[in-house]
C-alpha cells in the first residue's frame, strides 16, 4: 500500500510540474509575441515619422517656389520656382501613392503664404502603445519644424526684388542640402525595403538637381 502511495504521489507531483512547464512556456510565448509587437510598433512609428518629415519638406518647397513664382524679379530664378514646385508636388504624389499601397495614412502639411494645416501619419486606428508612444514623441519634433518653417517663409516674404531672388535661392539650397542628409540617413535605415529605399534614392535624385541648379543661378548673381 505504501509502495501505491508513493508512486500516485511521483504522478502528482509529474503531473504538476507539466502543468507549470506548460504555464512557464505560454507566458514565455505571450512574452516574446509583446515584444515583438513592441518592437514592431516602434519600427513603423519611425518609417511614420520619417514620412512626415518627408511630406513636411515637400510642402515647404512648394510654398517657397509659389511664393517666387509671384516675387522673384528674375525670370530665370521664376522658371526655377515654377521648375521646384511641379517636382516637388510630383515626389509628395509619389510618396502618397507608395503610402496608399501600403494602408499608410501619410501626414499632408500645407504652409500658408506670408497657418498652417498638418493632419497625422499611420496607420488610422493604431492603438498598440509602442507605436502611439513613438509618434507622440514624433509629433512633438514635427510641431517645431512646422513652426520654424512657417517662419522661415514668412521672413522670406519681407523680402523684395533681387533680395529676395538671392534669399529664396540660400533658403532653397540650404533645405534642400539639410533634405538630402535626411535622404542619406533613410537610405541606411530602410535599405531592407526596396520599393522605400528607391523611392529615396529618386527623391534625392531630385534634390541634387535642385541643389545644382540653385547654386549655378545665385552664383550669376554675385
Amino acid at each position: 500500500m505504501m509502495g501505491c502511495k508513493r508512486g500516485m504521489g511521483w504522478k502528482v507531483w509529474v503531473v504538476g510540474g507539466m502543468a507549470a512547464l506548460s504555464l512557464g512556456t505560454t507566458a514565455f510565448a505571450n512574452d516574446g509575441a509583446k515584444k515583438e509587437a513592441q518592437r514592431m510598433g516602434k519600427a513603423e512609428a519611425k518609417r511614420d515619422a520619417y514620412l512626415d518629415q518627408l511630406a513636411l519638406f515637400n510642402a515647404k518647397q512648394v510654398a517657397m517656389g509659389e511664393l517666387a513664382m509671384q516675387r522673384a524679379q528674375s525670370p530665370e530664378v521664376r522658371e526655377f520656382a515654377q521648375h521646384l514646385v511641379q517636382d516637388h508636388r510630383q515626389n509628395t504624389d509619389d510618396w502618397m501613392a507608395w503610402a496608399g499601397s501600403q494602408d499608410i495614412e501619410m501626414m499632408t502639411a500645407e504652409l500658408a503664404m506670408p497657418m498652417m494645416g498638418t493632419g497625422g501619419s499611420g496607420m488610422s486606428g493604431r492603438e498598440d502603445m509602442a507605436y502611439g508612444e513613438e509618434m507622440k514623441k514624433a509629433g512633438k519634433h514635427m510641431d517645431k519644424r512646422t513652426l520654424d518653417a512657417q517662419k522661415e517663409l514668412d521672413k522670406l516674404g519681407e523680402k523684395e526684388g533681387m533680395a529676395f531672388d538671392k534669399e529664396f535661392l540660400s533658403r532653397v539650397i540650404d533645405d534642400q542640402e539639410k533634405g538630402k542628409k535626411m535622404l542619406g540617413k533613410g537610405e541606411k535605415k530602410f535599405e531592407t525595403d526596396p520599393a522605400f529605399a528607391s523611392l529615396i534614392a529618386k527623391t534625392d535624385s531630385l534634390v541634387m538637381g535642385h541643389i545644382t541648379e540653385g547654386k549655378r543661378l545665385k552664383d550669376s548673381m554675385k
